[in-house]
């Protein structure tokens, strides 16, 4: 019978135990029963599932975790060996060459460029070891000078090198060459002489110097003769001096080389004298202004002003008595601008009244402009401002005061007050508008009445006499 777990029974006879203990005994013996718990009921064989069963042939998905599942034919044999590697193919490390790698020193590089010998002199060293010393020995008068943080030696001579051969092979003193064999004298000739004696060049030397005389006595000359190198070669004093006192003597335009002494008396017309001009000259005025006087030095002369032409800019100009536009023209880009404000209003009351000049700006630069640009040029009429653009302008001459005082006021800023003159017992004597540079105000007194003139220029009412003032002015110059 086959091994039974159950035997003996808990409950059966004690006499029949020993009989079953004996059967369970024999069965694990020779019917080779195991514990069925560890194999789980599995069975020997070679399928999937059994225990594997050594008998050449291939186990099933057998885990052989060390040996990948494989035959033994995909297994080196222990005897199995490789070739050594060359430097084309892969292979084992010779014991060569694992002898070479062994005496290379932890962090050795590639071998750099360096000098096999050191050749001087016709005899080359080399080192005789791995690591050599090359020592560098001073000779006489060498002076050696490591410089360790820099890598580099210093070599220097010091002293006197008396083995030198040049120098040993040198008669005399060539060899230090401090002083001259010989002294030497060093002199001087010519517009300046001077000597300097015994010179062998171990100290430095002064020569002095003394000029050449130039024949010349020493003195005070009113006429002196200078030679080409600037020197004085001769000197006179004149007691006379010679003038030519005909032709234009009265005038005094041209003289002659003095022969004789001249006196004030024997000179003709006033050249005695010179109160005056022998004829009297014009002087006159031209541009804004104009005027003239005739002068001939007999007394001071004032010029009367009055407005005259405009005077033109540089390439051209071009005057606004009204207003317009200027163009800029081609190729400028800056003008000079003149601007004059009209002359101040007057009321219209019956009174006495001076009105003021309009202001006056004369020729203010405006730069920046643009070839073929427009500007907007105002002329301003009576009480009106004048302007060139954004960039100029002048304001009006103020509206004219009725005042019982000597002088009132009415006028621009650049332009000059009207004013009343009142006698004491307040009857008006005159009244004058105000005036500019650019023009004369209108007025009237018991001579008469004028017309204001020019531009800018300020008017007058006299009760019934009213004279109005100018309208402004735009000049542009370029």
């Amino acid at each position: 019978m086959a091994f039974d777990k159950a035997k003996p029974m808990d409950d059966e006879y004690i006499a029949a135990g020993p009989a079953a203990i004996r059967e369970n005994l024999r069965a694990l013996k020779e019917d080779q029963i195991v514990d069925a718990g560890t194999v789980n009921g599995l069975a020997v064989g070679n399928a999937s599932g059994n225990i594997p069963k050594a008998n050449g042939t291939l186990c099933t998905n057998l885990n052989a975790q060390y040996l990948g599942g494989n035959l033994a034919g995909y297994f080196s044999p222990a005897t199995h060996t490789h070739s050594a590697a060359t430097t084309s193919s892969n292979g084992l490390m010779a014991n060569t060459d694992k002898a070479k790698l062994d005496g290379i020193a932890a962090g050795a590089q590639v071998n750099q460029n360096a000098f096999a010998g050191i050749l001087v002199s016709g005899t080359t060293i080399q080192a005789d070891a791995p690591a050599d010393t090359l020592e560098l020995v001073a000779g006489s008068n060498i002076a050696l000078t490591p410089d360790a943080t820099n890598d580099r030696i210093t070599i220097a001579v010091t002293g006197t090198v008396p083995a030198a051969a040049i120098a040993a092979a040198c008669t005399g003193n060539a060899a230090t060459a401090t002083t001259l064999q010989t002294a030497r004298t060093i002199g001087i000739s010519g517009d300046a002489t001077g000597t300097a004696t015994s010179f062998n060049g171990s100290t430095n030397i002064t020569i002095p110097v003394t000029l050449a005389t130039s024949g010349v006595t020493a003195g005070t000359y009113t006429a002196v003769t200078v030679d080409a190198k600037g020197r004085v070669t001769g000197g006179t004093n004149p007691t006379t001096i010679s003038a030519n006192t005909t032709g234009n003597a009265a005038t005094a335009t041209t003289a002659t080389t003095a022969t004789t002494a001249v006196t004030a008396a024997s000179c003709t017309g006033n050249a005695a004298t010179a109160t005056k001009l022998a004829t009297a000259r014009t002087i006159a005025l031209t541009g804004a202004i104009s005027g003239s006087g005739s002068f001939d030095g007999a007394s001071n002369l004032s010029i009367t002003t009055i407005p005259g032409a405009l005077t033109p800019g540089i390439g051209g100009v071009q005057t606004f008595t009204a207003s317009g536009t200027f163009i800029v023209p081609t190729s400028v880009t800056k003008v000079y601008v003149t601007v004059v404000g009209g002359g101040g209003s007057l009321p219209s009351s019956k009174d006495y009244y001076a009105s003021g000049a309009g202001d006056v700006v004369y020729k203010q630069l405006v730069a920046g402009l643009n070839p073929g640009e427009s500007v907007t040029v105002t002329v301003g009429g009576i009480g009106g401002a004048s302007s060139f653009g954004a960039y100029v302008s002048a304001s009006a001459g103020s509206t004219g005061i009725a005042s019982n005082s000597t002088a009132s006021v009415g006028k621009g800023s650049g332009g000059l007050v009207g004013a009343m003159y009142f006698s004491s017992n307040e009857i008006v004597y005159s009244t004058a508008g105000g005036a500019n540079m650019f023009g004369i105000g209108a007025s009237i007194s018991f001579l008469g009445a004028s017309t204001a003139v020019g531009y800018g220029a300020g008017g007058i009412r006299y009760l019934n006499t009213v004279k109005l003032g100018t309208s402004g002015l735009v000049i542009v110059e370029w």
